[in-house]
C-alpha cells in the first residue's frame, strides 16, 4: 500500500484565502501594515534612525505598502496570482520580468505575514497527530507509505510539523530539503543569491520566525521584501516560489514520489485547467497502480469532472467512476482506513 496526498488551496483556506478572495484580503493587510507601523513609531517603542522612520514621516516600509497595494489591485482584476505571473512570464521583456520578481517578493512577504499572524492550522495539526510516529532517534516521522504533494505556496504543514519536535533545522531537512513534501509551485521562502561562507547566513531567520514566531514582524516583513528586490547579489534573497510551468523539476520530483501509489487522497484541490499539463504527468504515473481515489473538495461537480477527464485521457481503459469516493466531511483531512487499521 502506498498513499499519496495531493493538497490544493482548500486545504489551507482556514489561514490563506482562496485564489478568488486573495486580492480582497491583500488590501486590508497592506493597510494594517501601514497603520501598525506608524502607531509603533508614534508610541515611541523604538527610536527609528532617520532613514528608518515610517511613512508618511519617512520612507521606511513605503515600498512594501505600495507593492501590496499594487498586488491587491492587480489580483482583483485576475482569477488568480498565478495568472498574473504567467502573463508576465509570457511577455518576457525586462519590465515584465522585473514585475514578476516584484510579484514573488510581495506575495512571499504577504504569505509570510498571514502565517505568522495566525495559529497553526488545526486540520494539519490533527492529521499529524494521527499519523506521526517516533523514529529511533526520537524525532517524529510520517509512515513510509505516505507521500505528500501540494500546489500551495505556504509552509503551514511544515509549521504544524514543527510543533511536534520544536526543531526548526530538522523540519527543514526532513520535510523541505529532503522533499518529504513536494511543493509543485515552490514555496514562500528565500535563499541567498550567492552562497558563501563569508556571508552572514541569516536568511533562515525568516523561515524560523514562521515556526517560532517573532514580535518584530514589521521589521522582518520590510527586510524580507527589501532584500528580495535588491540588485546587489551579495545581499539579495531569491524567492523559492517556482511555478511548475517554469520549473519542470518539481513535476519530475512529484512523479518520483507518487509512482506506485495505490490510494490518492485529494484535499482541497479542484484540478484547475491552469495546472492540467502537470496534473496529467503526475496522474499518469499513478494511474496503473491506483485502486482508490478519495476526493475531499467542495460539493460542486467541477473538480470531479475535471479529475475524471484527466484520468480518462492518461488511462482510457480504467473504470474511474467506481474508484472515486467523495468525502463530505471537511473538518478533518481524510485518512484512509487502510492507513490506521
Amino acid at each position: 500500500m502506498k498513499i499519496t496526498y495531493l493538497f490544493g488551496a482548500g486545504a489551507s483556506s482556514a489561514t490563506i484565502p482562496l485564489a478568488a478572495k486573495l486580492g480582497a484580503d491583500i488590501g486590508p493587510t497592506a493597510e494594517l501594515f501601514r497603520s501598525g507601523l506608524i502607531a509603533l513609531h508614534d508610541r515611541g517603542g523604538g527610536a527609528y534612525p532617520e532613514d528608518r522612520r515610517p511613512f508618511p514621516k519617512g520612507a521606511y516600509g513605503k515600498a512594501l505598502f505600495e507593492a501590496l497595494d499594487w498586488l491587491c489591485k492587480t489580483a482583483l482584476n485576475h482569477t488568480s496570482v498565478d495568472t498574473i505571473a504567467r502573463k508576465l512570464w509570457m511577455r518576457g521583456d525586462s519590465d515584465s520580468m522585473e514585475s514578476l520578481t516584484r510579484l514573488k517578493a510581495t506575495l512571499g512577504t504577504y504569505l509570510w505575514y498571514k502565517q505568522i499572524s495566525q495559529p497553526s492550522d488545526r486540520r494539519y495539526d490533527t492529521f499529524l497527530a494521527t499519523l506521526l510516529r517516533k523514529a529511533s532517534n526520537g524525532k517524529p516521522v510520517l509512515p513510509d507509505t505516505v507521500r505528500l504533494l501540494t500546489w500551495n505556496y505556504d509552509l503551514l504543514f511544515e509549521r504544524s510539523y514543527y510543533e511536534y519536535c520544536l526543531d526548526y533545522s530538522y523540519v527543514m531537512e526532513y520535510l523541505v530539503k529532503a522533499q518529504g513534501i513536494v511543493h509543485l509551485n515552490g514555496f514562500a521562502s528565500v535563499v541567498p543569491k550567492i552562497h558563501s561562507a563569508l556571508l552572514p547566513n541569516d536568511y533562515g531567520k525568516f523561515e524560523f520566525s514562521l515556526f517560532a514566531g517573532t514580535e518584530d514582524w514589521y521589521a522582518y516583513a520590510i527586510e524580507l521584501f527589501d532584500r528580495s528586490l535588491r540588485f546587489h547579489p551579495a545581499d539579495q534573497l531569491v524567492s523559492q516560489i517556482k511555478f511548475a510551468w517554469v520549473n519542470p523539476e518539481s513535476v519530475r520530483t512529484a512523479v518520483t514520489a507518487a509512482t506506485g501509489s495505490t490510494i490518492l487522497a485529494v484535499v482541497g484541490y479542484s484540478f484547475p485547467y491552469f495546472n492540467r499539463e502537470a496534473d496529467q504527468v503526475v496522474l499518469s504515473a499513478m494511474a496503473p497502480s491506483l485502486v482508490k481515489i478519495l476526493l475531499q473538495v467542495n460539493g460542486s461537480i467541477g473538480p470531479k469532472e475535471r479529475l475524471l477527464s484527466i484520468l480518462r485521457q492518461v488511462a482510457p481503459t480504467g473504470i474511474w467512476e467506481h474508484k472515486i469516493e467523495d468525502i463530505a466531511d471537511a473538518d478533518q483531512i481524510v485518512i484512509p482506513n487502510e492507513l490506521i487499521e
